[in-house]
C-alpha cells in the first residue's frame, strides 16, 4: 500500500485516527498501514487506539438516537408506562425507605423479569439534571444499544481481525429500523438484543478463553438474559451450547493477561446470578401463567390472541416472521444481503474455506439460531414484530461471514457504504431532516402526545386534593386516530407518578378502565363507576373519532359507546367540562355535586316509580346509594324499584347489599323473598321469608311472610311444610288462606 503524504499523516495523527485505513486490501497491508500511521501518531499507544475504537464507533452510531430521545415529546404506551411506574416505585423505595429495597426489588413487577427496571434505576438521577423522567429512562436503552454495538464489534473483530468488516457488522445493527425505533421505547427488546450480542461474543471468543474466564462470562450473560425476558433462552440456546462445549474441552491454562477481565466477570456474575435466581424463585408461578396466556392465548390471553395475533396456519406464520425480518432489519437491502450470502456459500462449497473454521461455525450457529426462533414463534398465534428484534446480532454475524468469505475489500467497502446510507436515511427521516411519508419504513414520527396526556392528568388530578381521587379513562386504544395505547389508564398513572417524582407524597390519583381492560356488561360497568365514586370520566367525541369494528374493550364497542355517552350526559351524575385545548375530540365529564339529601332522592325515586318511570327512578335512587352507601333504606328502595321494573336479579343484588348493612330488616328480607320467588329459587325464598317473619313489626306482617314462605314450600313440593306455615297464619289472623284450601290443609 502506498504511504500517505506527510501532511495527511500528520492530520491523521492529530485527529486520533491511529487505527489505519478503513479498507485494507488484506490483513497484511492493513497492519502495515496501521503501523505507518501509528509511527506518526506516536503520542497515543496502539493498544489504546484499538481498545477505544469500538467505543468511538458505538458513540457515533448511538448519537442520532440520543438526539431523538432529547427531542422526543411522545407519551409512553401501556407497557412502557408499566415499566416506568415500577422503576419509579423501586427508586422511591431506595431513596426514601432503603431498608425495604431488597424485598421491593423482588416484587416490584412480578409478571415480567425486572432487568430493565433494575437498570433503569441507575439512570433516574439524571432526571434531576435534564429534567425529564422520560428522557432519563430512555437513556437506559440508548446506553444498552451502545453496549450492543461494542459487543458486536469485538465479536466480529475477534473472528476476522478486520476493522472494516467489524464496522460493517455494527452498521447492519445500527441501521435496522426496529433497532432505531426501540432506542425510543422503554421496553425490554433492546436489553434482550444486548444479551444476545453478549452470547455471540462469548461464542466467538470461546476458543481463546480459558475456563476461569469463560465460566463467569457464561454465568453473567445467562443471568442478564433471564433478567431481560423469560423467553430469552430461546434466543441464546445454540451459542450457549457452543460455549459450553468449549468450556468442557478447553485445555488452555490461566492467562495472566486475562486476570483483570476474569475478576470483573466474576464480580458481575455472582450478584447478578443470585438476584435473577431469587426473583424467579419468588415469582415463578406468576411468570409462567403470564407466559402461557401471552404465548398461546390461555385464560385472559384468549383476548390477546384475538387482538394481537391470528390463527392462520403454520406456513402463514413462518411467512409473517420472515417478512418482519425483511422489513424491520433490512428494508430495501434484503435482496443484496441474500445475494452476498448465496455468493459466499457458493465460494465456500466450490473453492474451499476462505474464512477460519471457527468463523464458519459461528455463522452456521447464527443461522440455526434464527431458524429456531422463527420456527418456535410460528407455533404461537401471537404476532408482535418487536419480539424478533433480539435475533439482529445473528444477522450481522452472517453478513460479516459472507463478506469475509468473499474476501474483497471493494465488496466490504460497498456493503459498509450501503448500510451507512440506510443509517443516515432512516435517522434523517426520523429526525425530520429529510422528507418522509406517513409510516415510512415503519418508523414512528414525533407527535406531541405527552402534552395531551399531561393536560388530562392536570385537569383530573389537582395537586390541592386532600384525599385520593379515582378517575376513569373510557377510550378504546384501537381507535386509528389515537395511534397507540398511550391514552389509557396505565400511562396516566405513570404521568401521576412521574410528576410526583421529586415529592415524598404518594400519588393521590388513580386511573382505571371502564369495565376493565377487556370490558364487561355496560350496566355492570356503570354501576361500578358510581359505586367507586369515580370523579372524572375521560371519553372521546364520537363525532370526531371513529370506533373500529373490533375493539379491545367491549364496553366501548360501536354499539355501547353511544349508550355510555347518553348515560354521562343525562344521568345527572356527571357534567361535561370545557373541551381539552390540546385535542377538542377528547371530552372530560366531572362528577356533579347535588343539593338534595339521600332521603329526598328516595322520595323522588318512589314518586317516579309509581308513575312507571323506572329508569329515572333508578337514577335517583342510585344517587342516594352513592351519597349514603351505608343507608339501608336507600339500598332497600333500590331493590324494590328493580323488582317493580322486573329486574329481579338486580333486585337481589341490591337486597343482599342492604342485608349486609342490616340483616334483620323486615322489608329487606321480604323483598329478597319475593324476588327469589319470581326467579323460582324456592329454597332462598323460604329462608328469606322466614327471616322476615322473625322480625316482622306486627302480626299481619308476620302472617304475610309466613304465607309467602308457604307458597314457596308448595312450589318446591313440600306440602306438609306449607300446610304447617299456613296453620300459623290461621292462628295469628283467624283467616284461612285460599292456599290452605287448594292444597287440602283444612278439613
Amino acid at each position: 500500500m502506498e504511504k500517505p503524504p506527510q501532511r495527511a499523516a500528520r492530520m491523521v495523527g492529530i485527529l486520533g485516527l491511529w487505527y489505519g485505513p478503513l479498507w485494507p486490501m488484506s490483513r497484511r497491508d492493513g497492519d502495515q498501514a496501521r503501523v505507518s500511521v501509528n509511527m506518526r501518531a506516536s503520542r497515543v499507544p496502539r493498544t489504546t487506539a484499538k481498545s477505544l475504537l469500538p467505543y468511538l464507533i458505538a458513540a457515533a452510531l448511538a448519537f442520532p438516537s440520543l438526539v431523538w430521545v432529547l427531542l422526543d415529546n411522545s407519551a409512553f404506551g401501556g407497557d412502557q408506562s408499566a415499566y416506568g411506574i415500577a422503576t419509579l416505585d423501586l427508586f422511591h423505595t431506595l431513596t426514601h425507605a432503603p431498608r425495604g429495597w431488597p424485598v421491593k426489588i423482588l416484587d416490584v413487577y412480578p409478571y415480567k423479569p425486572n432487568g430493565l427496571i433494575w437498570l433503569g434505576q441507575a439512570f433516574l438521577p439524571l432526571a434531576f439534571i435534564i429534567p425529564s423522567v422520560n428522557t432519563a429512562l430512555l437513556l437506559t436503552n440508548v446506553a444498552v444499544q451502545a453496549v450492543t454495538i461494542v459487543l458486536v464489534y469485538r465479536a466480529l473483530f475477534s473472528l476476522s481481525s478486520s476493522v472494516s468488516l467489524a464496522t460493517t457488522a455494527c452498521l447492519v445493527i445500527a441501521s435496522a429500523p426496529m433497532f432505531i425505533l426501540f432506542a425510543h421505547h422503554y421496553l425490554v427488546e433492546s436489553l434482550q438484543t444486548m444479551a444476545v450480542a453478549w452470547f455471540v461474543l462469548i461464542m466467538c471468543r470461546a476458543p481463546a478463553w480459558n475456563r476461569s474466564l469463560l465460566l463467569p462470562q457464561l454465568v453473567a450473560a445467562t443471568a442478564v438474559a433471564l433478567a431481560s425476558k423469560q423467553i430469552q433462552p430461546l434466543f441464546c440456546v445454540w451459542p450457549g451450547l457452543v460455549a459450553c462445549i468449549y468450556l468442557l474441552r478447553s485445555p488452555r491454562p490461566p492467562d495472566p493477561t486475562q486476570r483483570g477481565l476474569t475478576i470483573a466477570s466474576w464480580t458481575l456474575a455472582i450478584p447478578m446470578a443470585a438476584l435473577t435466581a431469587a426473583w424467579y424463585l419468588r415469582n415463578l408461578d406468576t411468570v409462567l401463567e403470564h407466559l402461557r396466556a401471552g404465548a398461546f392465548g390461555e385464560g385472559y390471553g384468549a383476548a390477546v390472541k384475538t387482538m394481537w395475533g391470528r390463527e392462520d396456519g403454520y406456513l402463514s406464520a413462518l411467512t409473517f416472521w420472515m417478512q418482519v425480518g425483511q422489513d424491520k432489519f433490512l428494508p430495501g437491502l434484503a435482496g443484496i444481503s441474500l445475494a452476498l450470502l448465496l455468493i459466499a456459500m457458493a465460494l465456500y462449497l466450490v473453492r474451499g474455506k476462505r474464512t477460519p473454521s471457527h468463523f464458519s461455525l459461528c455463522a452456521g450457529v447464527a443461522a440455526l439460531q434464527i431458524l429456531t426462533v422463527v420456527m418456535v414463534f410460528s407455533l404461537s398465534p401471537l404476532r408482535q414484530d418487536r419480539y424478533l428484534l433480539p435475533v439482529l446480532p445473528y444477522v450481522a454475524l452472517i453478513v460479516g461471514w459472507s463478506l469475509a468469505q468473499i474476501n474483497r475489500s471493494w465488496a466490504t467497502a460497498a456493503a459498509c457504504a450501503i448500510f451507512a446510507m440506510q443509517f443516515v436515511l432512516l435517522h434523517g427521516k426520523e429526525l425530520k431532516l429529510m422528507p418522509a411519508r406517513a409510516g415510512d419504513l415503519s418508523l414512528a414520527q414525533r407527535v406531541d402526545t405527552d402534552s395531551i396526556l399531561s393536560s388530562i392528568v392536570a385537569r383530573t388530578c389537582p395537586t390541592s386534593s386532600e384525599g385520593p381521587i379515582r378517575n376513569t379513562i373510557a377510550i378504546e386504544p384501537s381507535i386509528p386516530e389515537i395511534a397507540g395505547d398511550w391514552l389509557a389508564p396505565v400511562p396516566a398513572n405513570y404521568v401521576v407518578a412521574r410528576d410526583r417524582f421529586r415529592s415524598t407524597r404518594s400519588p393521590l390519583c388513580h386511573y382505571d378502565y371502564l369495565g376493565g381492560f377487556y370490558g364487561t356488561e355496560l350496566s355492570e360497568a356503570w354501576d361500578a363507576l358510581l359505586a367507586q365514586r369515580t370523579q372524572n370520566v375521560v371519553v372521546i367525541d364520537p363525532t370526531k373519532y371513529s370506533t373500529p369494528a373490533q375493539v379491545f374493550n367491549q364496553t366501548l364497542s360501536r354499539e355501547n359507546l353511544p349508550r355510555v355517552m347518553h348515560k354521562l350526559e343525562t344521568s345527572g351524575f356527571y357534567e361535561k367540562q370545557p373541551p381539552l385545548t390540546e385535542d377538542p375530540g377528547i371530552l372530560i365529564f366531572r362528577r356533579t355535586e347535588y343539593a338534595r339529601t339521600p332521603s329526598e332522592h328516595m322520595t323522588k325515586a318512589r314518586e317516579l316509580s309509581s308513575q312507571g318511570l323506572y329508569e329515572q327512578a333508578l337514577q335517583e335512587i342510585q344517587q342516594a346509594t352513592v351519597k349514603a352507601p351505608s343507608n339501608v333504606e336507600a339500598w332497600a328502595n333500590l331493590a324494590a324499584i328493580y323488582a317493580q321494573a322486573g329486574a329481579f336479579r338486580d333486585a337481589i343484588s341490591a337486597g343482599v347489599r342492604a342485608r349486609e348493612i342490616d340483616p334483620r330488616h323486615y322489608y329487606v328480607n321480604l323483598g329478597l323473598a319475593r324476588a327469589s320467588f319470581h326467579l323460582e329459587d324456592w329454597r332462598k325464598a323460604i329462608g328469606y321469608a322466614m327471616d322476615a317473619a322473625s322480625d316482622a313489626p306486627s302480626k299481619v306482617e308476620r302472617a304475610g311472610a309466613w304465607e309467602l314462605a308457604a307458597k314457596a314450600a308448595f312450589r318446591a313440593g313440600d306440602t306438609k311444610g306449607g300446610c304447617d306455615l299456613l296453620e300459623q297464619v290461621l292462628t295469628a289472623t283467624n283467616i284461612a288462606s285460599p292456599e290452605a284450601v287448594s292444597h287440602g290443609c283444612t278439613k
